[in-house]
C-alpha cells in the first residue's frame, strides 16, 4: 500500500488520512484489569506497526452498552489512548443497536470528551443511523429517519466545531433504496461543504453540519 501511495504522490500525507483498526473494543472489557492489559498490549503493538508502514494518526472504535459510572468508563479510555498512543477513538452513540438510551449516551459522550481535552488524543462521537429491522430474528438493520438521525446528532454534539461520524453510509444510504436512505441521502447532499473552491461530500467529512 505504501509503494501504491508514493506512486501516486511524492506527499503521502495529502493523500493518506491515517489508519483504522477495525477492532471494536467493548467498554466492558475496560473494567477487567486483566482484559485491559490485554487490549492495551494489543493496540500498542499494532500502532507501532501501521506507524512502521506508513506515519500517520491511528484510531480504534468502542461502543458500550454500560448505563452507569461515565466517569469510570472515561478514565478507563483515556488511559488505553496515552499507554497506547493512539489518536482517535471513534464512540458509537449505541441508540441504533439499542445498546443505550440519549441520556446515558451523551452523558458517556461527554465525560470522554472532558477526560480526553487535556490529552494529544481525541474522541469522535460516531452516530448510528440505522435502526434494528423487527422483521428479522437475528441482527439486521434498516436505515433510520432523518429527524431521528438528526436528533442523534445534536445529542453528541458539545460544541459547533465538534467532529462528528455517521455509521454507515456504505450499509444503510448507498445499498438501500427506499424514503429514509433518499432524505438522508438529500440531507447530506444540502450540508456539503465548501473548501477552496472544491466541493466536499459531508459523507466524507466528519463534521455534518
Amino acid at each position: 500500500m505504501k509503494a501504491q501511495i508514493l506512486y501516486v504522490s511524492s506527499e503521502p500525507n495529502k493523500i493518506f488520512a491515517g489508519w483504522y483498526i477495525s477492532d471494536e473494543i467493548d467498554g466492558e472489557l475496560l473494567l477487567d484489569s486483566n482484559l485491559r492489559k490485554l487490549v492495551t498490549r494489543y493496540t500498542t503493538q499494532t500502532r507501532a506497526i501501521l506507524k512502521s508502514i506508513l506515519p500517520g494518526p491511528v484510531a480504534i472504535s468502542g461502543y458500550t452498552d454500560l448505563n452507569s459510572k461515565p466517569k469510570k468508563l472515561a478514565g478507563h479510555w483515556d488511559k488505553l489512548m496515552s499507554k497506547s498512543s493512539m489518536d482517535i477513538l471513534l464512540l458509537q452513540d449505541g441508540l441504533g443497536a439499542k445498546l443505550m438510551e440519549p441520556y446515558s449516551s451523551r452523558s458517556l459522550h461527554n465525560a470522554v470528551s472532558t477526560a480526553f481535552r487535556k490529552q494529544k488524543h481525541t474522541v469522535i462521537p460516531v452516530v448510528e443511523i440505522f435502526e434494528i429491522d423487527p422483521r428479522t430474528a437475528d441482527f439486521k438493520t434498516i436505515p433510520t429517519t432523518v429527524g431521528t438521525m438528526k436528533s442523534r446528532l445534536k445529542n453528541v454534539r458539545f460544541a459547533p466545531g465538534n467532529p462528528v461520524a455517521l455509521f454507515s453510509l456504505s450499509s444503510h444510504v448507498l445499498k438501500f433504496d427506499n424514503k429514509h436512505s433518499r432524505d438522508i441521502e438529500t440531507f447530506l447532499k444540502q450540508n456539503t461543504k465548501v473548501c477552496n473552491g472544491i466541493e466536499l461530500e459531508t459523507a466524507n467529512t466528519s463534521t455534518p453540519q
